[in-house]
């Protein structure tokens, strides 16, 4: 890295886009690039919306995590967007830009902390997604979801009627020691029900994170709100009727 940091050939393709993450200079210079502008970005979003602490404490963003929906709409988003649940109603694509040369494996967790609990006149979080077992490389940042495990299937945004932006939650964890993710049944002193902690309604991701022993590398979300696309979502994917919440005076 130091040998080639200061050459202008190098500065140059990067600068131009058209290079090859397998080298070290172009990790380092990547890396550099989002450190100053991406990852303040996602944090200022993150911390300003809630999401951290209200999904996972905060944390030290070690990999770029992108999102994008396929369709009309097939760019990366901004953290924060809001969106149509039309476009969000098929599952979205992931980048994982790690800067390092070893693969790793990593499971991905969409989360909504903004579904209504009536019964305490609070908030729950409901799990929307889970992705495991996804290898990532330095120069292969696209997840390619047939060669990963889908423990949760995705379930679509489908915000309820007044119930204000829903704020979806993109964690990328890092599996340890670049073992499959394990999930079977485990017995004794340290006994976890496997089938609770992938329950949608409810979901406890900081006990799922535990359980596992996953380490938060990545983050990223969008929001929904109830709009015209949302009750077509809900009558394709045999939803049900939303409820209408309104204020009593």
């Amino acid at each position: 890295i130091h040998a080639e940091i200061n050459n202008p050939e190098i500065i140059h393709q990067f600068n131009s886009g058209n290079f090859d993450m397998k080298f070290p200079v172009y990790r380092f210079l990547a890396r550099q690039k989002w450190e100053k502008n991406d990852r303040l970005l996602l944090m200022d979003r993150l911390e300003s919306m809630k999401v951290i602490p209200d999904t996972l404490p905060t944390f030290y963003p070690r990999v770029d995590l992108k999102i994008r929906f396929p369709g009309k709409m097939a760019h990366w988003i901004d953290p924060g967007r809001i969106m149509s649940t039309g476009v969000t109603a098929q599952a979205p694509e992931f980048s994982i830009q790690i800067f390092e040369d070893k693969a790793k494996l990593y499971t991905i967790v969409i989360v909504d902390s903004d579904t209504p609990d009536l019964e305490n006149d609070s908030y729950k979080t409901t799990l929307h997604y889970i992705l495991a077992d996804v290898k990532i490389s330095g120069n292969e940042p696209l997840v390619d979801k047939s060669m990963a495990r889908e423990l949760v299937p995705y379930l679509p945004p489908h915000p309820e009627k007044n119930s204000g932006f829903h704020r979806y939650a993109v964690w990328a964890f890092e599996q340890p020691g670049g073992e499959r993710l394990a999930v079977q049944q485990r017995k004794g002193k340290d006994s976890i029900d496997v089938d609770r902690l992938l329950e949608r309604d409810r979901f406890d991701i900081r006990l799922f994170r535990s359980a596992h022993g996953l380490k938060a590398v990545g983050a990223h979300f969008w929001r929904n709100g109830y709009d015209s696309k949302t009750e077509g979502v809900r009558e394709k994917f045999g939803l049900g009727p939303g409820n209408v919440y309104t204020h009593k005076r």
